[in-house]
Parts: C-alpha cells; sequence; structure tokens
C-alpha cells in the first residue's frame, strides 16, 4: 500500500470536517463571522482543536471568505510576515487562523495581538491558556472519535476497539490516529494481545 492510499493518510486528516454534538459549525461560523471578533479554541493535544479550526475556515472559503491560516506550533513565522510593510495590509480584512498560539511567550504574544488589528477575525487555538473568549472547549470522546474514523473507514471492518485505542492514548486523537495508520500500513493481525503490543510487534 502507498502512504498516501492509507485511509489515515495526513491529507485524508486534514479533509476531514468536525462535526459537534450540542453546537453545530453552522453556529460556531456565526460566531466567527461577526467583524471584530476574536476567539479561541481550548483543549488538550490531540483533543481536535485543529480539527475545528480546519472546518472552520473551510466553511468560510466555501462562502467566498479571504482566510489567512499560520501555525505557530510547526514554525510558521508570523510575526516575520507581519513585519514586513505589506504585513498588515496582507491581512487587512482577512479571517486569521493561528494554531498553537501558546506555543510562544505571553509577551511576544501581546505584541503580535496588536499587529492582528485590522483582521476581521481572529481565531486560535491554545492548550490551556485563554487567550481571547473562548468559543469551545474540545474533548475528543469516544463517541466523536467514532464519527471520524467511520468518515474514513467502515469501523467495522479495523478489527480494533477504536474506544479502547483512544483511552490507551489517553483521549489523544492525533496519537490514534498514527496507530491506525500503522495498522492499516502494516497489516496488522489483531488478536488477543493488548493492543499496544501490536502496534510495537
Amino acid at each position: 500500500m502507498r502512504p498516501s492510499e492509507n485511509p489515515f493518510a495526513t491529507h485524508r486528516l486534514e479533509s476531514l470536517e468536525l462535526s459537534l454534538d450540542g453546537t453545530s459549525l453552522d453556529e460556531l461560523c456565526a460566531r466567527v463571522e461577526v467583524p471584530g471578533s476574536r476567539y479561541c479554541i481550548l483543549g488538550a493535544h490531540g483533543s481536535g482543536k485543529t480539527l475545528l479550526l480546519d472546518s472552520l475556515r473551510a466553511s468560510l472559503i466555501r462562502k467566498g471568505a479571504h482566510c489567512r491560516s499560520f501555525s505557530l506550533e510547526h514554525g510558521e513565522q508570523l510575526e516575520s510576515i507581519l513585519h514586513r510593510a505589506q504585513g498588515a495590509q496582507l491581512l487587512s480584512e482577512a479571517f486569521v487562523f493561528i494554531d498553537g498560539a501558546d506555543s510562544i511567550s505571553r509577551p511576544r504574544w501581546l505584541a503580535l495581538r496588536a499587529k492582528l488589528r485590522r483582521a476581521k477575525s481572529v481565531i486560535v487555538t491554545s492548550h490551556s491558556r485563554a487567550i481571547y473568549p473562548v468559543l469551545c472547549r474540545m474533548q475528543m470522546t469516544p463517541e466523536l472519535f467514532h464519527s471520524l474514523v467511520g468518515k474514513l473507514v467502515d469501523p467495522q471492518t479495523i478489527g480494533v476497539d477504536l474506544s479502547e485505542l483512544l483511552r490507551e492514548h489517553n483521549g489523544n486523537a492525533r496519537n490514534a490516529f498514527l496507530s491506525l495508520y500503522d495498522l492499516s500500513a502494516h497489516r496488522v493481525r489483531i488478536d488477543n494481545r493488548p493492543l499496544r503490543s501490536q502496534i510495537s510487534g
């Protein structure tokens, strides 16, 4: 199997759109679309923050919105863009999405935030620090994880207890998906051994 054909390949995961119980994506988008809005998506590692951020961005792009996306966790230099003369103009009237805003120090973030004043809306993710008013607190539940896996494959064909897999990864869906990628790529036989030993063995 080629890596790109793996049902749990990165590009497939990035195409997923998150559906939340209790609050619809449309409701969250309506809040984000208000000019001048500033929101933070809070949650632990692997709880679905980035997935929700990407889902909101995709929804706004379908409506014709001008969106700019940055990942501070992955080293994208948003600060260097804003230091350029045209930086503020590039983000003027844009919906700005920033993943991993709490990965930089508070003083640096405050300086960065001041330079985002001209953005139409700013939505960020953070693990614990509520940088802006909280839009949503993410928690990856077994039901939500099962729903996401179901958008990629038929869960019945995997041969893995998805709730147990998520539990073994302490609710971190990102790591659980990595395990599913490995299981799919190497066609690991499912037996009565603990799941973690199947993956490592």
